[in-house]
């Protein structure tokens, strides 16, 4: 039977996810089904096991499969690669520490292997189509833990994004430093290690890391797009006052 989990439950348990309805874009889920810790693999004393859960929209129903990794260790157990606590079992654990003593109801930290469907983010309207298809591959390359293809499609995206505005240089990363964005957006896009690495040597990348680059990249899109409205703004607004001044200039 599965444990009654919440949606701020899971995305606590579940490092870097968050849950939104691939249909409708709601925020909450119900959790209808959930498998037993399932043995994948065991290399240098860690184990690794794999969790599936079937996620349903509360507003329309729709289904999301989510796999997900747990890792055991015999020095340090179910915490060897991270752990949390749910509100749930903290609530739980505040009352039940005024009668008793024990160990917290700490649970492992949970890492996602793949979704399905692949959850696509918002973004705005009027980007090119290539650049739109790029970061749709990347998204679909994570939910699907395809680790190489992500970082490749993520890189190419970047390239894409620095291609449209007219910027050559071979290095990317100091590329992307000439872009026209925010300060803030340049630093969050230049920390990405994927953006730095011209090795083109992807296996050692793992699929917490690339799910960060992809919302970085999320965001980044729309600041792109806000930059090249207002850069066509800017010449229309220029190209306005130049053809005024013309017509004045004749007029005189």
């Amino acid at each position: 039977m599965s444990r009654v989990l919440s949606t701020e439950d899971l995305e606590c348990l579940i490092d870097n996810w968050e849950y939104w309805c691939p249909k409708c874009k709601n925020r909450t889920c119900s959790v209808i089904n959930e498998t037993a810790r399932l043995l994948v693999s065991s290399k240098d004393g860690k184990d690794k096991y794999l969790i599936v859960r079937v996620l349903q929209c509360t507003r329309d129903y729709f289904p999301l499969i989510i796999g997900t990794n747990v890792y055991h260790s015999n020095d340090k157990g179910w915490g060897v690669e991270g752990q949390t606590m749910t509100k749930h079992n903290s609530q739980m654990w505040s009352r039940a520490s005024i009668m008793s003593s024990g160990s917290p109801p700490y649970e492992p930290k949970e890492y996602v292997a793949f979704a399905e469907p692949t959850q696509e983010r918002e973004l705005p309207s009027g980007l090119k189509e290539k650049i739109v298809a790029s970061f749709r591959e990347a998204e679909k390359a994570v939910s699907k833990n395809m680790p190489i293809s992500a970082a490749a499609a993520i890189r190419n995206t970047v390239r894409l994004i620095v291609e449209d505005n007219n910027i050559e240089e071979d290095n990317l990363k100091q590329a992307v430093k000439k872009l026209p964005f925010d300060g803030k957006y340049i630093s969050a896009i230049t920390d990405l290690k994927i953006v730095g690495d011209h090795t083109l040597h992807y296996e050692e990348y793992k699929i917490p890391e690339l799910l960060s680059a992809v919302e970085v990249l999320a965001l980044t899109l729309n600041q792109h797009l806000t930059t090249q409205n207002n850069l066509k703004k800017l010449h229309k607004a220029t190209s306005d006052m130049g053809t005024k001044r013309s017509r004045e200039k004749k007029s005189s």
